[in-house]
């Protein structure tokens, strides 16, 4: 049976999704699991924020980046590098006036769980995965052990730890995992 495609616009994440400290923590916990399953579902994941850095880098790694630029104009791009637009794909002009209405009676509702089918990974597995995962990716920006350290829940000496087994070949299925939970 063929699924149709379900959306997921997650606002005000930069309040609550940052990559540091506590918040840090919990969106790395639980993102995986959740794009696991809007994922496996055939889901499409919308993120807003207030700019290309203020999210985890989890979430703005995995997708494509609109930043709107203007009233009317945004800038697509693939990748965040430094807090800035990397790869720009291209500029959308004339974007129109947002219509404001909403259904505030649909009967939504969200939660972390769901029924175990055998498939779901373990929260604190997949939470690991991701800050191996994030050393690799904040140390081939450019990041120091310190800097990258904001992004996990760990400190620079394990940081730097991880990046040099990363660096000798080490954690490759952890590499795996997280891109066959973000794929």
């Amino acid at each position: 049976m063929l699924q149709s495609q379900n959306l997921f616009i997650g606002d005000e994440f930069s309040s609550k999704a940052g990559g540091s400290g506590k918040d840090g923590y919990l969106t790395r916990q639980k993102i995986g699991p959740l794009v696991y399953k809007i994922r496996k579902y055939n889901g499409l994941l919308i993120y807003i924020a207030h700019d290309e850095s203020s999210i985890h880098p989890l979430l703005w790694r995995l997708g494509v980046i609109t930043k709107k630029v203007s009233k009317k104009k945004a800038v697509v791009a693939d990748h965040v590098s430094n807090g800035q637009l990397r790869d720009k794909r291209f500029e959308v002009e004339g974007v129109p006036p947002t219509d404001w209405r909403y259904n505030d009676k649909e009967a939504s509702s969200w939660s972390w769980t769901d029924e175990e089918d055998g498939e779901e990974p373990d929260p604190d597995e997949v939470a690991y995965d991701v800050a191996l995962w994030t050393v690799r990716e904040c140390k081939q920006d450019g990041l120091t052990h310190r800097e990258t350290a904001q992004y996990v829940p760990f400190g620079k000496s394990w940081v730097g730890d991880r990046w040099s087994e990363i660096q000798d070949g080490k954690h490759s299925g952890a590499m795996d995992r997280v891109r066959a939970i973000t794929a």
